[in-house]
């Protein structure tokens, strides 16, 4: 054996490009604010999703045509900081237009922004950046306007339990008009609802404090003061006690008529809280009077979002409860009569990502036209993330005009890409519309993502980990788990994401690791002809894996070699166990990689016909300077193969190798050098295949590098001239981010002089990206 290639050399990263970030978990939308309704157009905020995965700014029209993102919130760079805000919970203000609204988190400190933006998306100006302190933080309410002057709360800060604001719509003179004194005092605690105004006296509602005298004291507070920040009153303090009282917890902002103030407290009905209850309550204070108590049954539960009121009818939802116990609309008059459930909201239980039909818990109010009101559902939908619907006043008409779900990002892309022509195919192991993975769609350029499927983590299966292979216009891949047996996947679905279709759902477990033919195909397909070859990471009767083919419609399911049970008291066999790769086709001879087993217990290469009539070991690892534990693929030139195998060499780190494909002359090309810390200056632990050009090879490392975080490299075929093209950064914040991703897991591809890849964390929504490099 020939240790080779033991002199590294660096090139510099300025080459390497972040081509795609992957949004990953962050793309949910949660569209927790209400809609505001003008000129025939809606305009709305979402929580999550947007370019930066911290939310957006939209308008739409109300038969959901011509929805467009006004503004992207920017992605947070050093924990939950960024330069405009994040998360904004509340309903947007419309002046002229110009709209005014707030953020929940973000900004130079992370506690939140007031911020103005045009109705055509230009001028977005952050007026005021909360600091957390005397000031406040972590306004989650809607702001109101009196002339050019801006009156809303701040859920936290001041005194750590919030405070009443002004400011101007320039974004000068920011006043602080109260500071709550919190749980124990009169005042209230924890403001989470805007305010209302009528002269020169704003009113609104503490979730907590005050001095409540029931079951649950500081239960919240109803108050008043003037535009100055003085004459602060209490106009009624929530008792919080059982059964038919006043409720406990506003947290909704109130709605003025006249000299009436309506509102809802939002605990639910159960043995031990307060029922959620809708009020009303005279601007003096006087008069406090409940309307209706909530069951928390077909009526709803947990009343978060503002009333709407027409003539004497309000309109309001319920966030839970209901028939579907996903959230009801509902209508009440004035007087406390004539209670109606307009709508209930489907259930989501038992959904793998919470899916419905029409959508699940509307936190936010509605907003009325004509007969018709709108609103938004922060979850269900057709992916579990989100919509915004529509409802007739009389509850005779229900309509969903916006599905979120619509191009909902992937997370942490292990396999490598397919491309063709200008555009890469490939998976993601989780995220997606259901959490579960998706098949995706992407340009070289970066533009055009399109997400083709997402797994529903049923029978389709879940969690995509193997590269997809290409033939004319459909692709196939296996799902390591999932489908009806919960023991993975072979499926097929055409490039433009029609026609998704299950090949094969591998068999039930008779205990934790045996079946018949296979579980956990981890790895990617080899196409020859209009048969599949595959492999299952573990099943089988012995527990230890599998080979199988199938036809590509489907039929034909074959078994083409069971790995052997392990010798007993050892991890040892003759042919391996565990083949996490996928197989190279040569003829009617597949070759592949057993991470573990084999006469020394450390992985083998293997050869198999393509009937599985002739199965042959071509090597066994020993765990010394050839390698141990191969996860990779090989790669075949001429009568050569080429691999990498994850653990041993001299140092621990891994090896690439070379092997004939009868199995003589096996050759250690290069052994990665010793982690001290976990770095090193060319990579550790490889698990991709290789890649040839001429007489080079390309590969990445997952780990090692002077990071820890990986490398993509280059060696020649006879194992000289190592270089480390690049080398994945420091995940830096709380999301793990960084430029270009990390890990890297998957093998690169080649087109032009550039080499693509994918990295399954990192990136700056830290769900991984697809990266080039160019050597």
């Amino acid at each position: 054996m020939l240790a080779a290639g033991m002199v590294t050399s660096f090139v510099s990263a300025q080459t390497t490009s972040a081509v795609y970030a992957f949004t990953g978990a962050y793309s949910k939308s949660l569209p927790y604010g209400g809609l505001i309704l003008s000129g025939g157009v809606l305009y709305g905020t979402t929580s999550g999703g947007g370019s930066g995965s911290t939310g957006t700014v939209f308008k739409i029209n109300p038969d959901g045509s011509g929805k467009s993102v006004l503004h992207n919130f920017a992605s947070f760079v050093n924990g939950p900081t960024n330069s405009d805000g994040a998360k904004p919970h509340a309903s947007l203000l419309l002046s002229g237009s110009t709209l005014y609204g707030t953020t929940s988190a973000g900004g130079s400190s992370g506690n939140g922004t007031i911020f103005s933006v045009n109705t055509d998306g230009t001028g977005f100006t952050v007026l005021y950046t909360f600091t957390g302190g005397s000031d406040g933080a972590n306004p989650f309410s809607s702001l109101i306007l009196s002339g050019s002057t801006l009156y809303g709360t701040a859920s936290l800060g001041g005194s750590g339990y919030g405070t009443v604001f002004s400011i101007s719509t320039s974004g000068s003179g920011f006043t602080v008009l109260h500071t709550f004194t919190g749980t124990n005092g009169a005042d209230g605690a924890y403001p989470m609802g805007g305010l209302v105004l009528s002269g020169s006296t704003l009113y609104g509602t503490a979730e907590e404090g005050g001095v409540g005298q029931g079951l649950f004291y500081d239960s919240g507070t109803v108050f008043s003061l003037s535009t100055t920040g003085t004459n602060f009153t209490v106009l009624h303090t929530f008792t919080g006690g059982t059964g038919g009282s006043d409720g406990a917890n506003p947290v909704a902002t109130l709605v003025l008529s006249g000299s009436t103030l309506y509102g809802t407290t939002s605990i639910e009905d159960n043995q031990e809280a307060p029922a959620a209850t809708i009020f009303k309550v005279s601007t003096s204070g006087t008069g406090f009077t409940v309307l209706y108590s909530f069951t928390g049954g077909n009526d709803g539960a947990n009343p978060t979002a503002p009333l709407v009121l027409s003539g004497s009818t309000l309109y309001g939802t319920a966030s839970e409860g209901g028939s579907g116990d996903s959230g009801t609309v509902f209508s009440i008059s004035t007087s406390g009569t004539g209670f109606t459930v307009l709508y209930g909201f489907s259930s989501t239980s038992g959904k793998p990502g919470g899916e419905n039909s029409d959508g699940a818990n509307p936190n936010a109010g509605l907003v009325l036209s004509g007969s018709t009101l709108y609103g938004t559902a922060v979850n269900g939908g057709t992916g579990g993330t989100g919509t915004l619907f529509s409802v007739s006043t009389n509850g005779g008409s229900f309509a969903v005009f916006h599905d979120f779900s619509t191009g909902t990002g992937g997370d942490d892309p292990v396999a490598a890409l397919v491309l063709s022509g200008s555009t890469f195919y490939g998976t993601t192991y989780s995220g997606g519309a259901y959490g579960d993975g998706a098949v995706f769609k992407v340009n070289t350029d970066g533009s055009g993502y399109s997400t083709l499927y997402s797994f529903t983590g049923g029978n389709d299966g879940s969690s995509p980990a193997g590269t997809l292979i290409l033939s004319g216009s459909t692709l196939y891949g296996a799902a390591s788990i999932g489908g009806t047996n919960d023991t993975g996947t072979v499926f097929s679905i055409n490039t433009d994401g029609s026609s998704f279709t299950v090949l094969h759902s591998f068999a039930s477990t008779t205990n934790e690791q045996t079946n018949s033919d296979g579980i956990f195909p981890v790895a990617g397909l080899a196409l020859s002809g209009s048969t599949l070859y595959g492999s299952a990471a573990s099943g089988g009767v012995h527990g230890n894996g599998t080979l199988f083919s199938v036809n590509t419609n489907g039929t034909g399911f074959t078994l083409l070699h069971t790995f052997s049970a392990y010798a007993s008291g050892t991890s040892t066999n003759s042919d391996g166990a565990s083949p996490e790769a996928g197989l190279t086709v040569s003829g009617s001879t597949l070759y592949g990689t057993a991470s573990e087993g084999g006469s020394k217990g450390n992985g083998t290469v293997f050869s198999v016909s393509t009937s599985g009539t002739s199965f042959t070991t071509l090597h066994n690892f020993t765990g010394g300077s050839d390698g141990a534990n191969p996860f990779a693929g090989l790669l075949l030139s001429g009568s050569t193969l080429y691999g990498a195998a994850e653990q041993g060499g001299t140092n621990g780190t891994g090896t690439l190798f070379s092997i004939g494909t009868g199995g003589s002359g096996f050759t250690t090309l290069y052994t990665f050098s010793p982690l001290v810390s976990e770095e090193n200056s060319d990579g550790a632990g490889p698990l991709a295949s290789l890649i040839l050009s001429g007489s080079t090879l390309y590969g990445t490392t997952p780990n090692g590098g002077t990071s820890g975080n990986g490398t993509a490299f280059s060696v020649s075929t006879s194992g000289t001239g190592f270089t480390t093209l690049h080398d994945f950064g420091t995940l830096s914040g709380n999301l793990g981010s960084n430029h270009y991703g990390a890990k890297p897991q998957a093998a690169l591809i080649l087109s032009g002089s550039v080499l693509y890849g994918t990295a399954p964390v990192g990136g700056p929504y830290s769900s991984g990206t697809v990266y080039s490099v160019t050597p």
